[in-house]
């Protein structure tokens, strides 16, 4: 399934009323910065071209069917944005029947079960 590319007319309808989980990456046109995760310099990318797209597009394919995925503009969709505390791009997180949590938390409570 392909990515939706979504805007805050249509936000809460493809995001918070969704009735399966749904992938949310708000981002920015132009060049997006990224570390690297094996020595943590900053990698500059074109948005069109990012790495996170094409995570994303591959990923879409993989769990489409259940799974949605959302991409919003965050210079163009600032109501969305806000809804969501997203100040920053790129921005990734998870919701799931309207409920949200921050991927940074999730990855963080995995990575805490995994060291006890």
């Amino acid at each position: 399934m392909a990515i939706i590319e979504a805007s805050d007319e249509v936000f809460t309808k493809e995001v918070l009323q969704a009735s399966t989980p749904v992938v949310v990456e708000f981002s920015k046109p132009g060049v997006n910065k990224y570390p690297d995760p094996k020595d943590g310099t900053v990698m500059e990318q074109a948005n069109n071209s990012s790495r996170m797209n094409e995570i994303l597009d591959a990923l879409s394919v993989d769990y489409g069917d259940r799974v949605k995925f959302v991409r919003i503009d965050l210079d163009s969709n600032p109501e969305s944005a806000k809804l969501c505390g997203i100040a920053e791009a790129p921005a990734l997180f998870f919701i799931q029947r309207a409920p949200e949590f921050h991927l940074k938390f999730w990855i963080k409570k995995r990575i805490d079960a995994m060291l006890e």
